[in-house]
């Protein structure tokens, strides 16, 4: 049997630290959440490496004592909690007293103090946990806490940050919302000695309250501007906050801000209430951005249960799940009605999101939406009731049979043969006419093939835009240069990855608010390049860390893109386009799915069509 040991107090730390610090990003929340307890009305922080070089929290809060300091450097070290009893009623930010002590562990930290009741203040520094004598220094009340070489000295820790944009932008998207929840704070963060953001504190605002402007300066979106006042107070529970306008939802929303308390943090039934409180409002599967603050007596919530904060647990969830979505639902109530007594557009209660959306489109104006909306929702609503439906196999057997018959196209063609695939199966194509605008009919020999062509249209300009990183785009230069509105971490994300979106043939610049798109591929003609990179930025977080799967998240853009610039749903073929693309498509390496894995063609031959109508000859 192994002994067992005790472990000596530097590694306890460090284990403890593991809980705490993940990275540089943890960081600066925890000294953000002893900036703003200290009463601060200004924080100034300083990033150097994405915060592996340097992080500086620097506040003008109430500071402490300089013989306070070195213990304000042990475990478990707060003046937030004396007793058990306090853990029910805390509404600071910190209270573990881990936070300065787990840093101290993995990194270089320097402590400079002064509180109201000092002459002068005094400083502190810890190289990895090994404290160093405490001496006198220039400064005001407040505090600034400088944490240089996080993880330096900790090699199993270091190998797993990433690069210094990637945390960058993890610290971006843990600022970001004590910039919004603090209007009473005039908070500034720079980045490489560059100002990024600088927003005075706003003259009688108070914590937890959400303003427009503040708002707007640290979120750039266009959702800011027309955003759904959310307000109810009852059985103990407030919600405030701003929601989006239900015509700003798409897959992935950019701002998605919930607070407990003016604290920080994400629950996936909270997220789950605000969906469903849009309920009829928006489309099935998509999602708005919206900022929450949920105010609560500090008993019926537990905040003790993350090591970093980020989560809550409350005591009855069900009530305050129940009053977010009962919030949301009645503000988005009184925004339609306030609509449709000033504007042209008439919503019942009893519609569902396709008809709710089509009433939208009719009422802005959108003529082209609404053109591609309109055969859809009378399809939906003006079925015949005497329609003729065949039996058919399941969803899952046509595609995988659709599957199976494309992927044999492709086996039954050696990779010298594909002119033959290119000119010699067309040529057994008997007619080939268009459907719906959306599906291309092909006659063959005792088989029928049906194409959807966006999904062949995605396959072909995936295919081409992939042969452009390797052989080189053709470029188009734009004579105005278009500008594209972004947020900063999106700006960082667009910097760390220049290189690969030159490589398809976009020119970049990044300017202070966005990104100036000098040139473009020549694919990309008439194509809103806004809409372009607003569904790169949909993506997934996963899917856009690039150093965390290159592959994937560059194939995941290209596929992005190769939907922009393809043929549409709804859009009108002559036959000679039709065989044009059908001759394109047989020409993809992958001729049987789309970049996003949906099938292109579907197969049905002439006996399983004679069997449909009990023909036997």
């Amino acid at each position: 049997m192994s002994k067992i040991l005790k472990l000596p107090q530097d590694i306890v730390n460090q284990i403890a630290a593991g809980e705490v610090i993940e990275r540089p990003s943890s960081v600066v929340k925890e000294l953000l959440d002893n900036a703003i307890d200290s009463g601060a009305e200004k924080i100034k922080i300083r990033i150097k490496s994405g915060g592996k070089r340097l992080i500086e929290v620097s506040d003008n809060g109430s500071g402490i004592d300089g013989d306070m300091l070195e213990q304000a450097l042990e475990p478990h070290a707060t003046s937030k909690i004396v007793s058990l009893e306090d853990l029910n009623s805390l509404m600071t930010l910190g209270f573990r007293g881990e936070a300065l002590s787990t840093i101290a562990s993995v990194a270089k930290v320097t402590i400079a103090s002064k509180s109201e009741n000092q002459e002068t203040a005094k400083q502190i520094t810890s190289s990895y946990g090994e404290k160093k004598e405490i001496t006198d220094v220039a400064r005001d009340t407040g505090t600034t806490v400088t944490v240089e070489d996080l993880f330096e000295e900790i090699p199993a820790r270091m190998k797993f940050l990433k690069s210094d944009e990637t945390e960058y932008r993890k610290i971006i998207e843990t600022v970001t919302p004590y910039l919004v929840l603090h209007p009473e704070i005039h908070f500034t963060l720079e980045k490489d000695g560059r100002v990024i953001y600088n927003l005075p504190r706003i003259e009688g605002a108070s914590a937890g309250q959400l303003v427009e402007s503040r708002i707007s300066e640290v979120n750039r979106g266009d959702f800011v501007k027309d955003m759904v006042t959310v307000f109810s107070d009852g059985a103990g529970i407030k919600v405030v906050g701003l929601v989006a306008h239900p015509r700003h939802h798409s897959q992935r929303p950019t701002t998605t801000q919930m607070f407990v308390n003016n604290r920080p943090i994400y629950d996936k039934g909270l997220y789950r209430s605000v969906l469903s409180g849009y309920g009829r409002f928006i489309p099935h599967g998509e999602k708005v951005p919206f900022l929450l603050n949920i105010v609560i007596e500090p008993h019926l919530v537990d905040v003790n249960v993350h090591p970093r904060k980020e989560e809550v647990r409350f005591m009855n969830p069900y009530r305050v799940f129940t009053a977010v979505e009962d919030a949301i639902k009645a503000a988005l109530e009184s925004e339609v009605k306030n609509y449709n007594e000033n504007g042209d557009m008439t919503i019942s209660s009893d519609m569902d999101s396709d008809e709710i959306a089509y009433n939208r489109l009719r009422a802005s104006g959108n003529v082209r939406k609404l053109k591609d909306q309109r055969s859809q929702f009378e399809s939906s609503f003006l079925k015949s009731p005497t329609e003729i439906r065949f039996n058919k196999p399941s969803r899952s057997t046509q595609i995988q049979n659709s599957l199976n018959f494309s992927k044999s196209i492709i086996s039954d063609s050696s990779d010298g043969e594909a002119d033959h695939r290119d000119s010699g199966v067309i040529s057994e194509f008997r007619s080939v006419h268009q459907v719906f605008n959306k599906y291309i009919i092909a006659e063959m020999e005792e088989e029928m093939w049906v194409i959807d062509q966006h999904a062949a249209a995605e396959r072909i300009s995936f295919e081409r835009l992939k042969n452009n990183i390797k052989n080189g785009a053709d470029i188009q230069e734009l004579l105005v240069p278009t500008h594209i509105p972004l947020e900063d971490s999106e700006i960082s994300y667009v910097n760390e990855n220049i290189g690969f979106f030159e490589k398809i043939g976009f020119g970049i610049k990044t300017v202070e608010n966005g990104v100036l798109i000098t040139a473009v591929p020549s694919e990309f003609t008439g194509v809103p390049i806004e809409n372009v990179f607003k569904a790169i930025f949909e993506l997934t977080d996963q899917s856009l860390d690039l150093a965390n799967n290159f592959k994937k998240a560059q194939e995941d853009i290209l596929a992005t893109v190769a939907c922009h610039t393809s043929i549409r749903s709804k859009q009108r073929l002559d036959t000679a386009e039709c065989e044009s693309l059908i001759r394109q498509l047989m020409a993809c390496k992958n001729s049987y799915s789309c970049p996003h894995g949906r099938p292109i063609v579907w197969r049905m031959s002439l006996t399983e069509i004679d069997k449909n109508f009990d023909r036997t000859y």
